[in-house]
C-alpha cells in the first residue's frame, strides 16, 4: 500500500491571531477559524493533494485540548492516508 502526505499540523498555543495573520502575510489563503469541542481552534490552508493546518488553544474557556496543551508551540505533526484519486481528496477535505 501506497501512503501519500495528508497533512502537516503546526501547533500554535494560544497564539492562533499571529500565526494566521503570518501565514497571511505569506501568501496563504486560510479558511475560517474552525472550532473542536474537544478545545482547540484551527485553520486549513488547502492545497491539490494536502493542507497545512494551524491548531491552537482558544482563550477564555476552560475546555483545552490537553494533547495541544502538553505540546511545545510550533511542533510540528505528519499525518499520511493511503494514496488516494484528486476526486476522492476533494470529497474527504470536504467531509472532514
Amino acid at each position: 500500500m501506497t501512503f501519500r502526505l495528508d497533512h502537516l499540523v503546526i501547533n500554535v498555543l494560544f497564539d492562533m491571531d499571529r500565526a494566521a495573520a503570518l501565514m497571511s502575510q505569506l501568501g496563504f489563503t486560510l479558511t475560517p477559524r474552525g472550532f473542536h469541542s474537544l478545545g482547540s481552534i484551527n485553520h486549513l490552508m488547502v492545497f491539490e493533494s494536502h493542507y497545512l493546518e494551524l491548531v491552537g488553544l482558544p482563550s477564555g474557556t476552560e475546555v483545552l485540548r490537553r494533547d495541544v496543551l502538553e505540546s511545545r508551540a510550533v511542533s510540528t505533526d505528519w499525518y499520511f492516508r493511503p494514496a488516494m484519486s484528486t476526486p476522492a481528496l476533494a470529497s474527504y477535505v470536504a467531509a472532514a
